[in-house]
């Protein structure tokens, strides 16, 4: 009895680490708001799914629109975007908000979608749609303090913090107060041939000319 009590306690306290990392909250400086160019399988990146494998996901224009900026100015863009579910709640020239992060330190290019859900924009109000969610990361439900999303919890509700899905929504309300500035700034008119990098350093350096206009101010 005594064995199996150990055996129990060492298996346990093992595979905490990795349980605990699998519904790790991610960060709001690394959610971004982008338009979703294609969405391309890839026996490259590993499937967490029935699928046999991943996606990569190709964005004509994208921003981290919670990111400060001097972390803007000292972070490299990512070139590759990767997912290891389908994201079939949205589809190619879709606005689509979603949560990512860096997920190796040795490819700190490589981004990692951990949820996507679409954007709208109606009568100069901004809505966020249904998300979907990584299977190996099943989302940090803020206001149970606990792994998994509920219905009722919405795509920013991921963060730790007392802010919830309404005061980001907010934020991205004064950044862009009517549709059209909200279009405007991730138009759909961009070639097939536009980055991923090129478009973040033009968000960069959108970002950079009005936060130095609202100094002058």
């Amino acid at each position: 009895m005594k064995h199996y009590c150990t055996q129990f306690i060492l298996t346990f306290v093992l595979t905490l680490p990795s349980f605990s990392f699998a519904c790790a909250p991610l960060t709001p400086n690394t959610t971004m708001l982008a338009r979703l160019q294609a969405v391309e399988p890839s026996a490259k990146v590993q499937s967490y799914t029935n699928d046999k494998q991943g996606y990569m996901l190709r964005f004509s224009n994208y921003n981290f629109v919670f990111r400060p900026i001097w972390q803007s100015l000292t972070k490299k863009s990512p070139t590759q975007f990767e997912a290891t579910f389908k994201p079939s709640n949205v589809k190619p020239h879709d606005l689509v908000i979603a949560l990512s992060d860096n997920y190796d330190g040795n490819k700190p290019d490589n981004y990692r979608i951990y949820a996507i859900a679409p954007v709208t924009c109606q009568n100069n109000k901004i809505k966020l749609g249904r998300a979907i969610l990584a299977p190996d990361n099943p989302g940090w439900n803020r206001q149970a303090r606990r792994c998994g999303v509920s219905r009722d919890t919405g795509i920013l509700d991921a963060f730790i913090g007392s802010k919830s899905q309404s005061d980001y929504l907010k934020d991205l309300q004064a950044k862009y107060p009517t549709c059209e500035a909200l279009q405007s700034a991730y138009p759909d008119n961009l070639s097939a041939q536009s980055t991923g990098k090129q478009a973040g350093f033009w968000a960069w350096f959108k970002e950079l000319f009005n936060f130095a206009k609202s100094r002058q101010l």
